[in-house]
């Protein structure tokens, strides 16, 4: 079956806008892994590393007590803190990947209509 020159544009015309589709897709997954990195990172240095630097005194000096007593002396109060920031980074990436994938549904519907 030999097509003709509209039809070879038509579907020239088709893959191009798939290929453009599934390169935002790949742009849209990109973004959520690095989100995601980064709070994963932002929780490992609240969690892990800020307490270890507020037990050993390496901060002390820098804010001369102006930093609270939260991490200082060891408590629940600690476990408190990081449950509440831990809760809140997660709220928070939660609505910046439902924004996301909401404009990129957006995107890709008015790209459709074109």
């Amino acid at each position: 079956m030999l097509k003709s020159n509209e039809q070879r544009i038509e579907e020239m015309h088709r893959r191009a806008l798939n290929i453009e589709k599934n390169d935002r897709q790949a742009k849209a997954k990109l973004y959520y892994i690095c989100a995601a990195a980064v709070t994963a990172a932002a929780m490992f240095f609240i969690v892990v590393i800020l307490p270890g630097m507020y037990r050993s005194g390496d901060i002390s000096g820098t804010f001369s007590g102006m930093y609270g007593s939260v991490f200082s002396e060891g408590t629940a109060l600690n476990y408190i803190v990081v449950g509440i920031l831990a809760f809140v980074l997660g709220v928070a990436l939660t609505i910046f990947c439902f924004k996301l994938n909401k404009w990129q549904k957006e995107k890709t519907h008015n790209e459709d209509l074109k």
